[in-house]
């Protein structure tokens, strides 16, 4: 660990209509350092508008104290100059699918966790 003192973060999926300075004030009195911030459709940062809404985001954010750790979103080129500039510097991504114990992809009944 170093001496970097540890950060919490959470995710702000549930959040998902809550104003950007809203959501910030929310998540600063939670007592949390920083977000992951889903970049997705219908939430307050969308894909099309990465480029100038993550910046504003980010700029909101730090208003009270918090910073966006993450984003979970796309991976295409915009999204991660969007990231670059506004010094976000982790993009998180699922593979699509579901892997878990309760069936999907890469599962199969009785087996044991994770698949062979």
């Amino acid at each position: 660990m170093g001496d970097r003192p540890i950060e919490f973060s959470v995710f702000t999926k549930p959040w998902k209509t809550m104003p950007l300075p809203e959501l910030g004030r929310f998540v600063s009195r939670l007592g949390f350092d920083a977000i992951e911030l889903p970049v997705r459709p219908g939430f307050q940062v969308e894909p099309q508008d990465v480029a100038r809404g993550l910046p504003q985001a980010v700029r909101q954010f730090a208003e009270f104290g918090v910073k966006v750790a993450s984003i979970a979103g796309p991976t295409d080129e915009a999204a991660i100059a969007a990231c670059a500039e506004a010094g976000v510097p982790i993009i998180m991504t699922t593979g699509g699918g579901r892997t878990g114990p309760r069936g999907g992809r890469g599962w199969r009944r009785g087996r044991g966790w994770p698949p062979n």
